[in-house]
């Protein structure tokens, strides 16, 4: 093949491609400039086509009705989405956006399309769709019921580009390899519930993802190919960055695997939340990675496995720690700052590197029977026992150790005791005859 030809199909094939990315979008229902509609109802069953596609204006749609069939091969940028918004403003207000396609997502944005949705019913039920897919644009969210059934299917998902912000609302996924909330750029959620049934809950891909007033319910329960933990938050890295996740005053609960699980460089701030998981297993950290791990008025009950990689931990406010942390003793470096009004309780013997203690004696480590070292040092720390009530942990400073050889001393006098009365009593009794 001679070079001309070579140069002219590789031409060819980048013309092809700015032709595909720019002007590939088709529907038979368009809107192109500022408009008001009520009670509109949007309909497509042909693949590569959306039943609406949004390319210009500021536009309201009240109680929208929209149904997408048609499947596709692959994403590429919304291109068999129900719905489309390449440009311009679009506000949703109520409604119902149910898609039946592969590869056919209920809601996109794409280049500087920007959509406020609120109050609005949203299933996807074929693999790869997605409720909402932000491939660049912003996406504001209220009050919807976003429910996916099929696999590899998020409930809310961005690129780069973009940022999603969630306020009040149901998100729920039903199929494999689908997390709720997939997070390759910024997303926020408020007084939401999220709700995985079969995969992880939350993913952080070298972005941050804020969770307040929420609840996050995840039962992972079926394996990718490339995975092989259980997992609910799983914070990874596909672009270097520091991927960042934050709680607030949420409600996390983990039915199997890790409620944390991460391989990037991250930063996990937790406050006054409701952490629970069923096997203990709270933190893992590995792949030579550094984690700053943030509590603030946070009770954890778990532990916090570590290899090859590095942990700063401070707890702080009135925060209370029961775990283990590098029982393995495999992590690279462990620093532990614990403010006068935290605690510490040990579940089994844990090592790090540093301590920053403002509780000098250590009065607010509890060893509970194990160790802690510092450094290959072990350190003194508080012996009082401690109890677990209604699953909250509660420092009993009254216990002390049971001395059994007295105890088993008490017990024996107690009983001659008793048996000298009776005898005695007996013998009146004799007397009396």
């Amino acid at each position: 093949m001679s070079k001309k030809i070579i140069i002219i199909s590789i031409v060819s094939l980048l013309f092809m491609n700015i032709v595909y990315a720019d002007n590939i979008y088709t529907s038979e229902n368009k809107i192109v400039e500022d408009s008001i509609i009520d009670k509109a109802s949007y309909k497509s069953s042909t693949a590569m086509q959306n039943a609406l596609l949004v390319e210009d204006g500021s536009s309201i749609i009240n109680n929208i009705s929209l149904y997408k069939t048609g499947d596709y091969y692959e994403d590429k940028y919304g291109i068999n989405s129900g719905l489309l918004v390449t440009n311009g403003v679009l506000n949703i207000n109520g409604g119902i956006i149910k898609t039946e396609g592969k590869y056919s997502n209920a809601i996109s944005s794409y280049k500087t399309g920007i959509i406020n949705i609120n109050n609005v019913i949203i299933t996807t039920n074929k693999d790869n769709s997605n409720g909402i897919m932000a491939y660049s644009g912003n996406v504001s969210i209220n009050n919807a019921d976003i429910s996916t059934f099929a696999d590899y299917s998020c409930a809310i998902k961005n690129n780069t580009d973009s940022i999603i912000k969630v306020d009040s609302g149901t998100y729920k996924t039903n199929g494999l390899y689908s997390p709720v909330v997939y997070a390759t750029s910024d997303i926020t959620i408020n007084n939401s519930t999220l709700e995985s049934k079969h995969s992880e809950g939350i993913v952080v891909d070298g972005s941050s993802v804020i969770l307040s007033n929420s609840k996050l319910i995840n039962n992972h329960d079926v394996l990718d190919k490339n995975i092989e933990t259980y997992k609910n938050i799983y914070i990874l890295n596909s672009d270097l960055n520091t991927s960042k996740f934050y709680a607030i005053d949420s409600e996390i609960t983990t039915n199997s695997g890790y409620t944390f699980y991460t391989n990037a460089n991250s930063i996990i701030n937790l406050t006054n939340n409701k952490i629970s998981n069923n096997n203990d297993k709270f933190l893992k950290i590995y792949d030579d990675i550094k984690v700053t791990l943030n509590l603030n008025n946070q009770k954890i009950n778990g532990n916090i496995e570590i290899s090859n990689s590095s942990l700063d931990l401070n707890i702080n406010n009135n925060s209370v720690f029961s775990g283990f942390i590098n029982n393995d003793n495999e992590a690279k470096d462990i620093t532990l700052n614990l403010d006068l009004t935290s605690k510490i309780i040990l579940t089994n013997d844990s090592y790090i590197n540093k301590l920053n203690n403002e509780t000098s004696n250590n009065s607010n480590i509890y060893l509970n029977g194990y160790k802690l070292y510092v450094n290959g040092i072990e350190i003194e720390g508080n012996n009082k026992k401690y109890e677990e009530i209604n699953n909250e942990l509660i420092i009993n400073e009254n216990a002390t150790s049971v001395n059994y050889p007295i105890l088993i001393i008490v017990i024996c006098l107690s009983i001659s005791i008793i048996v000298i009365i009776i005898i005695l009593i007996k013998n009146r009794i004799e007397r009396f005859r």
